[in-house]
Parts: C-alpha cells; structure tokens; sequence
C-alpha cells in the first residue's frame, strides 16, 4: 500500500511540472512574440521619422516637435507608425496612445495626443514604401 501512494504521488508530481512547463513555454512565447512586435514598431519609427514628424507636425498646431513634452513626442511616433504603416485599428492605436499619455506623462498629454492622432487618422496618407531591412526584422 504505501508503494502504490509513493507511486500515486509521484504520478501527481510529474504532472504538476509538466503542467508548469507548459504554462512557462507558453508564457515564454507570448513574451517573445510581443518583443518582437516592439522592436519592429521600434524599428519602423526609426526608419520613417521624417514622414512621421511630418505628419504629427501638421496636426500638431503651434506645438513645434522640440516643444512637446518626450513622453508625448514618443507616443504619438509610435502611434502614428501604427496608424499609418501598421494601419492598425484607429480606435484602439488612439486609445492605447491616450492611456500611455495619461499614465506616464502631463496631465493634459492624453487630450494632446487625442487630437493630434485624430487629425492624422482623418488626414495623413499611408506610409505606402516604408520598410525595414529584413535583415533588422525579428520573429520569435
């Protein structure tokens, strides 16, 4: 009888790590997907900062790229490489952007980048040949 509960509760434990191994694994791929998403957005503002700055300049009326705050600066690159190269869904490139803008920066930056992304969605043009070297493009 107590061979049968050491082999009942081996049996448990084998189970419980090869569960834990799999929910790590499957961890570990999310997280690698989403860096490589991350770094490609990266990438993409790098790559296509004039036509970016561009775009944000003319929504951004009166606020010159070197007077907005970093933190909103930054945002609205990324947000507008997604808009416009990624051409991800305007209302959820818009309300990550704001609730970035909200949390790490001023108490208006949220409204700034509302506007500004707004205007670029109704307004700017595709980013049709912008590119990364695929040599500088990771997959997990």
């Amino acid at each position: 009888m107590l061979a049968s509960l050491q082999s009942d509760w081996r049996a448990s434990q084998i189970d419980q790590f090869q569960r834990a191994g799999e929910t790590i694994h499957e961890y570990l791929l999310d997280y690698l997907g989403t860096a490589a998403y991350c770094f490609s957005l990266v990438r993409g503002v790098d790559a296509n900062m004039a036509e970016i700055d561009e775009a944000i300049k003319t929504q951004a009326q009166h606020w010159t790229m070197e007077r907005q705050a970093a933190v909103d600066r930054n945002i609205l690159r990324l947000a507008c490489y997604e808009l416009l190269k990624e051409q991800n869904a305007p209302g959820i490139v818009i309300n990550e952007a704001v609730e970035l803008a909200k949390k790490y920066s001023t108490e208006n930056s949220g409204k700034f980048i509302n506007g500004v992304l707004g205007g670029i969605t109704l307004t700017a043009k595709p980013l049709e040949d912008a590119s990364i070297p695929s040599s500088e493009i990771v997959t997990p």
